[in-house]
């Protein structure tokens, strides 16, 4: 009896510490994504601000929080990725309409996202950088990566155009009563 338990130990410990590395080996950090040279030279710190490993169809996807800074006249995003210290690193980005990214579980689009504070999440395609649309609950995965764009020069403003002429002629005017005065004043010497 004493040798078929201390089998059964035996057996039972084996199959848990194989268990454990089986376990730890399918489980991604943003610590095994391959950062790009060109990402890593554009934002040192984006590793950081990954929050997540996401796997669809076989491709990585580092998932961040983000809020919406700015929303151009062209379409064009600012999105503010978070980092652990509270400070953040910011991009343009150009998605077209159909782009939605996950905020409070439910997919919107940018359109729908206040700019503000209020946080949303987005996906970076391992390797590259570009944000990616990834539903949540739909079984038909369409995946579209859309890549960081220049941030769009704001047209110089113009001056409105609300002067008109009337000091122009109340200057002439001036002048001719002056002339005026003048005139009468030599006349009368």
């Amino acid at each position: 009896m004493r040798i078929v338990l201390t089998s059964f130990a035996v057996v039972a410990l084996a199959a848990m510490f194989t268990a454990v590395p089986t376990a730890q080996a399918q489980e991604i950090t943003c610590a095994d994504l391959e950062w790009s040279v060109d990402i890593l030279s554009r934002h040192p710190r984006a590793p950081e601000a990954c929050d997540a490993v996401v796997v669809r169809d076989g491709k990585r996807y580092a998932r961040f929080n983000a809020t919406l800074e700015r929303r151009y006249f062209n379409g064009v995003v600012k999105l503010r990725f978070a980092l652990p210290d509270g400070s953040h690193i910011t991009d343009t980005f150009r998605p077209d309409e159909s782009f939605t990214a996950e905020m409070g579980g439910e997919q919107k689009s940018f359109e729908q996202i206040p700019v503000g504070r209020v946080p949303f999440r987005i996906y970076v395609p391992e390797g590259q950088w570009g944000i990616a649309s990834i539903p949540v609950e739909d079984e038909e995965i369409v995946i579209v990566v859309v890549e960081a764009v220049p941030e769009p020069q704001e047209p110089a403003p113009e001056l409105p155009s609300t002067g008109g002429p009337l000091p122009l002629f109340g200057l002439l005017g001036g002048l001719l009563v002056g002339l005026g005065a003048t005139m009468t004043a030599l006349r009368r010497r």
